[in-house]
Order: structure tokens, then C-alpha cells, then sequence
């Protein structure tokens, strides 16, 4: 179920509303039930609705921030009598900087005043979202004494978690944790909002602060025991290995080399606009430090710098490494005067650029820029989507292609032959792609193909792979033109296509994973299906193209891995 989070002044009813709406009284601890008062996130749901309640008092404005997390719906809760209050204002402010889709007023404890206040504040509050450019689709006048207007409210927020239930993600899963506890005979448990993709029971997971590795041994959602956890869903973890002294709030538990840690960002910034609407002519935020850094249930604190001497982007710095991608929202409190004054949209979690040329955009493009060629992986990570490589496991921003590009070029006027096995990984791989080049024999030549590689033998040794034809049986001469040619390798009249050994690179890696000594002969025919007669010559051919090198018994990566 997608999350609901509430939001507004302290003892405007969001508690007893949400009670009211559900039967579950979210004040779980003795604390607020003595005060009377939400000093601590708490739960509750029904069969279609699942709440986030949130403090209202300025002490815990924290909790409040870490409390709508990853919501798209966010029930904003005001008293009839009262009116808008403080933190009214500001939780306001925090629901458009965290860009929160649906935001549903629910007028409280009507039955306590008169209709003609209940116009006044309706009208109020309409005012105030249209000054802030927002459209008030949904105000309901309730009552949690009397029942009145919770039906209406129930139709509204489960028609709006329908809307938003189909929200797609192409991230990897990220649960930011807003609370830790354990439970008897069964360990450590944690809960909080999944972001990214489902997490499954039985997954590896690592906490991102810590890199210590755990397991899912049980998920719950709403009470129910269930094998998976959905994205935009609250769900409880039991976990092992870790203890509740080993992760705690603000943590984040991601599976492990699928995210990209980070303490700085560049980023997209916009003033509260209740600060705004305050401010004279300069701006409230200021280079430098004094501001605590919010994202997910994360605090950190950070300093702050402009990008290109201007007002609308900046770099972020805090110590503390979180996992971030592009599009990550955040919050800034000065804390000084402990104010929410500005919020954003993360561009850049590996800026390189100084901070005087940086002009971040969020793109792929512009993320990519600086970091030359990544293997794939890696500009996932940076990019936070999907990337399509520009060859075969290696991208790179459009600029960074056209430069190499024309730096090959460039080189092969100059020398009208180049090595392959001289050049960087993807260097190899482009090379090979540009029009009116061939390679023979691990040479790049500017030219016309050689009628030699049209011959029958070269489809027959290509389309045979490892388990190739013995070489005395066919035409020598063309053999020994193709080796000539760098097309085939051979060893005791077997050969291969160089395609195929070079191909082989996936299998080699997983052999020198598993044996980091270097790996026998044995090890190689098991890996690859071979027998001694096909291994012996694979092994000498693969020394000869120098992906490999023999060392006694044992293959090590040679010059050209």
C-alpha cells in the first residue's frame, strides 16, 4: 500500500484523526500517551490505507522530516478552531521543497466550532496554497468525535493511493530506516519506507554506513508476514547478524556495490517559500556551514557552496557517506534558527568540476562528463538509470566519444598501423567499430577488408568456438595464411578464431575470481567442457594473444587482460 504521511501543528488532531480513520491509536509510546502528545513516528493502517503519523511540535521537527520520506500523499491536518499555526506553515514548506504529489487537507474537530469559522478557515486555506502556486484539490471537513467527513476522507485517500500505486523505478532497492527494535526469538528488526525495487526474503543486503553484510530472514507489512516487500510500501525487516547497536535511524540498508556512496553533491535549490516571502533582497542561504543536511530518514550536517557564483544550484558536503542518486530530494535547516530554509533535487553525487565551472543539468550527459570512459556498472550507479553502452560494457558522455573517436583517427593517419593490445579497453572496442578500418592480427589499418577473411574457413572456425576442426585435415596453405593474417591461432594442428579467445574473457575472469593464484589446466577444461586435447592448445593459444601468460603450471592475466 502506498504511504500516507501526516503533517501540521501540534494538537491539531492528526493522532486521534488517524485512530478515528484506522482503530490503531499511532501514539505507541508511554511518553506521548502521558504528554498526550506525538514525540515519535507511529503507525497504523487499514486494508487500503497505510499512515506515517508525524510529530507536530518543533521540537521534533526531525522526526517530522524523516516521517515523510518517500511519500507521494501527505494528509495536512488543521484544527477548526485554531487555524493555521506555526508548523502549519512550515511542515507546508517541507511537503513542496520534498515536491510531495498529493497533499489532502483535513479540517479537524468541526463539531467544536461553527460553520461560519469552518468558511472562514476553508477559504484561508485555499488562499494560502493558490499564493504558493498550488492547487487544493481535496479539503474535507472532519470530525474524529462525531465520525463526520471520515468516509469522505477514506474514498479520497484510497482513490489517490490507486493513482500513484503505479509508480515505476528503475533503482536498485534502498531502505532508509526509521526505526529499529528487537522482538523476542526472532532478532533485530527494522522498518521504513522501500525506495528502489522490491526486496525479497532471503536477500543479502548491506548497511551502507558500515558495509556490514546481513540477510532478510523475514519481511512484514501491516502485521502480515509476506515474502516480498513492494517499492513506496512501509515494510518491517527481521534481519540477522546485526543488532540494534550495529543500525539505527538514518541508516540505509542497499544491496551491496549497487549504489554509489557519497559526502558531496551538486544540486538544484529552492528557498522554503515561507522564507522567501520573508526575506529582503539577499539570500537566506549563505556559502558555508551551519546547515543540517536532510534526506530520507538521514541528518548530516553540511556546508554549503553556489555553483558559477549563482543562486540556483549549489554543492553539498557532509560527513557522514549515504547512497544517493540524481533526483534524490533533500532539505536544508539553518541551525542557527533552526528553520527549514531551502530544499532540492540532487544532480551530480560524483561532481569533478570546480565549483566555478560546474553547470550541472541532472542529464546523463552532463553526469558523465567528467568521468571520461566507466564501465557500465558504474555510470548506473552515477546516473542512477540504466545506461546503454557505446560499446561493449563501457560508456561514456557524448564528448568523451567524439574526442576518442578522433584521437584514433588521428592516430591511424599518423601511423597507419596501431596495436590494439597499446590501447585502453574501450579504445580497442571503438576502433574496431569505426567505418573503412580492419584489424588483423591485433593491427588497425585504415583500408579495404582483405578478400582472404571472406574465405569458408573463417565462418567454420568462428561458428565452431572452442571444439574446433583438426587443422590437418584441411587446406594448409589457407591455414597458414589466415595465422598469417592474426585470424587463427593455432597450437598441435588445432586453432581458434581470434574472436572466439577473446570472447573467452568473461570465463577467464570467473576462473582467476575462484582462483586468484592463477589457474591449472584442469581448471580450464572443468570451466569450459574441454577435454586435454582442445585445453592444451586453447591455453597456448590464449599465451599467444597474451590474454594469459603461464607462470609454472598456473595462467595469470597476461598483457593484453
Amino acid at each position: 500500500m502506498t504511504v500516507i504521511a501526516t503533517a501540521g501543528h501540534v494538537d491539531h488532531g492528526k493522532s486521534s484523526l488517524i485512530q478515528a480513520l484506522t482503530g490503531i491509536d499511532p501514539d505507541r509510546l508511554a511518553e506521548e500517551k502521558r504528554r498526550g502528545m506525538t514525540i515519535d513516528l507511529g503507525f497504523a493502517h487499514t486494508d487500503t490505507l497505510s499512515f506515517v503519523d508525524v510529530p507536530g511540535h518543533i521540537d521534533f521537527l526531525n522526526t517530522m522530516v524523516a516521517g515523510v520520506h518517500g511519500v507521494d500523499i501527505a494528509l495536512l491536518v488543521i484544527d477548526s478552531v485554531e487555524g493555521w499555526k506555526p508548523q502549519t506553515v512550515e511542515h507546508l514548506d517541507i511537503l513542496m521543497l520534498m515536491q510531495v504529489q498529493h497533499i489532502v487537507v483535513a479540517l479537524t474537530k468541526a463539531d467544536a466550532t461553527t460553520a461560519d469559522a469552518i468558511d472562514a478557515l476553508t477559504s484561508h486555506t485555499q488562499s494560502e496554497f493558490a499564493v504558493r502556486g498550488l492547487t487544493l484539490r481535496h479539503l474535507i471537513v472532519t470530525s474524529a468525535h462525531t465520525g463526520a467527513g471520515l468516509d469522505e476522507l477514506r474514498t479520497v485517500l484510497h482513490a489517490l493511493t490507486k493513482e500513484v500505486s503505479a509508480t515505476s523505478t528503475t533503482s536498485p532497492p534502498r531502505l532508509f530506516v526509521d526505526r529499529v527494535f528487537t522482538i523476542a526469538g526472532a532478532g533485530t528488526v527494522v522498518t521504513g519506507t522501500l525506495g528502489g525495487a522490491p526486496i525479497h526474503e532471503g536477500d543479502e543486503l548491506v548497511v551502507a554506513r558500515t558495509q556490514e553484510s546481513t540477510k532478510v530472514r523475514g519481511i512484514q507489512q501491516h502485521g502480515a508476514s509476506s515474502g516480498i516487500a513492494l517499492p513506496r510500501t512501509r515494510c518491517a525487516l527481521n534481519i540477522t547478524h546485526l543488532s540494534t547497536e550495529d543500525i539505527h535511524r538514518g541508516d540505509v540498508l542497499v544491496q551491496e556495490n549497487s549504489w554509489h556512496n557519497t559526502e558531496v553533491f551538486d544540486a538544484s535549490v529552492e528557498i522554503a517559500f515561507s522564507v522567501h516571502a520573508k526575506a529582503s533582497t539577499t539570500s537566506p542561504l549563505r556559502n558555508g556551514g551551519g546547515y543540517t543536511l536532510h534526506i530520507g530518514t538521514a541528518r548530516r550536517a553540511a556546508t554549503i557552496r553556489f555553483l558559477n557564483n549563482g543562486t540556483t544550484t549549489m554543492r553539498v558536503r557532509f560527513t557522514g557517506s549515504l547512497p544517493l542518486i540524481p533526483g534524490d530530494r533533500f532539505l536544508l535547516r539553518r541551525t542557527g534558527d533552526d528553520i527549514t530554509v531551502a530544499g532540492g533535487s540532487i544532480l551530480d553525487v560524483k561532481p569533478i568540476a570546480r565549483t566555478t565551472r560546474a553547470n550541472p543539468t541532472g542529464n546523463e550527459a552532463s553526469i558523465l562528463k567528467h568521468h571520461g570512459w566507466l564501465p557500465v556498472a558504474d555510470a548506473t550507479q552515477l546516473v542512477g538509470a540504466p545506461v546503454s553502452p557505446i560499446v561493449e560494457g563501457w560508456v561514456a558522455a557524448p564528448e568523451t566519444v567524439q574526442a576518442t573517436t578522433e584521437a584514433l583517427l588521428a592516430l591511424l593517419h599518423e601511423s597507419t598501423e596501431v596495436d590494439i593490445a597499446q590501447l585502453q579497453a574501450w579504445e580497442r572496442l571503438l576502433i574496431a567499430t569505426l567505418s573503412n578500418v580492419t584489424i588483423t592480427r591485433g593491427i588497425a589499418r585504415v583500408g579495404s577488408d582483405n578478400p582472404l577473411l571472406s574465405h569458408p574457413y573463417v565462418q567454420t572456425f568462428l561458428s565452431s568456438g572452442i571444439s574446433t576442426p583438426d587443422t590437418k585435415t584441411l587446406d594448409r596453405d589457407i591455414i597458414r595464411r589466415l595465422i598469417h593474417a592474426g585470424v587463427l591461432y593455432e597450437h598441435d594442428n588445432i586453432a581458434f578464431h581470434s574472436d572466439t579467445l577473446h570472447g573467452l574473457r568473461p570465463a577467464l575472469q570467473k576462473l582467476w575470481q575462484q582462483h586468484p593464484q592463477g589457474f591449472s589446466m584442469s581448471h580450464l577444461r572443468e570451466e569450459l567442457g574441454i577435454t586435454r586435447k582442445h585445453a592444451v592448445p586453447l591455453a597456448t593459444c590464449l599465451d599467444k594473444v597474451a590474454l594469459t601468460r603461464r607462470v609454472g603450471d598456473v595462467r595469470l592475466p597476461g598483457s593484453s587482460w
